[in-house]
């Protein structure tokens, strides 16, 4: 035994179930990507024994890479 309009009701319920789902899961994506790009974990740079220097040796560019 069946209860009218049961059938009726669960298919208009599912698209705003699915776009209650879709909605969470975007907020929850951009909320991931925001604490990833706007708060990177960053460490200090630590002291280096070699310097590597990509390109011609000139005084400008070691200058720059001393810095």
């Amino acid at each position: 035994m069946t209860v009218q309009g049961s059938a009726g009701t669960k298919r208009r319920r599912w698209p705003a179930r699915l776009a209650a789902v879709l909605v969470v899961a975007m907020g929850g994506w951009l909320a991931v990507c925001w604490a990833v790009m706007e708060h990177p974990r960053t460490e200090e740079p630590a002291m280096s024994d070699a310097l590597l220097v990509l390109g011609p040796p000139d005084t400008q560019r070691m200058a720059t890479a001393q810095g």
